[in-house]
């Protein structure tokens, strides 16, 4: 496998994330398990070092100057310390920003979450820099900004990918969104968001619009498979639907983990990323429902 590297940007949110076998509205519900984790970004460091802990990981985002930001901070070095990972942490402290926090209720019956979210410190993150040979922009819908001069500097040199986070969007949102895609490679994100983003009820219509506008691939997943395109062509793939009762909290960032460590180093042609959504999807699958699926990111505390 060639050396990879890449430069996680955006997301670094506190997830409080409670465990019930069946949620119930307007009721008391049973918490089965409760885990804090470092979201979407100690999920993909948690991932990739699983998948290839030879790649270089950059950290960039922002927290605020409370006790959930000295919390994401800790754990990041202590996943550094105990896996022997090359990660670099290019953390912003703000004063006037409490750190981004999530309380999640995961129903393991339905496969589904709901979540109380404030947002913070890490919507107002700023600038962006990359040394590696891929950029990945974590949750870019809840930015207040994206830097586009920034953006364009990185794709000279370092494949782009993005992924999203809301289910609406408004008109604002919508025009910083399209308006970053010249510059990225692959966005990646669920059926959910990207149909908000077009504003169309149909996936393959509204994948194949994205597409068109990206520099290369727009990919939407969703549990049943997912759909891509680069405008022209399209790949569909379906996949076994997953069983009942367990945690699929943490099911993209695998997806995302995967799609990169196979996609590192190749060429970016219908082909390559056919192989490697395969790969992903079957990772995906066999680590949600395989006897040690475990919650990664809170062994690290």
């Amino acid at each position: 496998m060639k050396s990879s590297s890449i430069t996680l940007c955006g997301n670094l949110i506190l997830d409080i994330v409670n465990e019930v076998p069946s949620f119930v509205e307007s009721g008391s519900n049973i918490c089965l398990k409760k885990n804090n984790t470092v979201g979407a970004i100690g999920n993909i460091v948690s991932f990739i070092s699983m998948l290839d802990n030879d790649t270089t990981i950059d950290v960039q985002g922002a927290v605020g100057i409370d006790r959930d930001g000295r919390y994401i901070i800790k754990w990041l070095e202590n996943f550094k310390k105990l896996n022997n990972q090359n990660i670099s942490c290019n953390i912003q402290e703000l004063k006037n920003h409490p750190t981004s926090n999530a309380y999640i209720i995961s129903d393991l019956s339905s496969r589904k979450r709901t979540s109380i979210v404030q947002w913070g410190a890490c919507t107002e993150i700023k600038n962006y820099s990359n040394k590696n040979k891929w950029f990945h922009l974590l949750y870019a819908d809840t930015l207040s900004n994206i830097n586009l001069l920034d953006l364009e500097k990185i794709s000279k040199k370092a494949i782009i990918s993005m992924d999203l986070c809301l289910h609406s969007h408004h008109f604002q949102k919508k025009s910083m969104i399209l308006k970053s895609l010249e510059y990225v490679d692959f966005l990646i994100a669920s059926d959910m968001e990207l149909l908000s983003v077009t504003g169309l009820k149909n996936k393959n219509k509204a994948v194949k619009l994205l597409g068109s506008l990206c520099r290369g691939w727009c990919i939407m997943h969703f549990p049943e498979g997912s759909v891509s395109s680069n405008g022209d062509d399209v790949i569909e793939l379906q996949v076994e639907a997953i069983k009942k009762d367990i945690n699929v909290l943490g099911a993209g960032d695998m997806f995302f983990s995967s799609f990169f460590t196979n996609m590192n180093g190749q060429d970016i042609n219908k082909d390559n990323v056919q192989t490697a959504l395969k790969h992903s999807h079957k990772t995906t699958g066999a680590f949600l429902q395989g006897e040690n699926h475990v919650n990664l990111v809170s062994l690290y505390l």
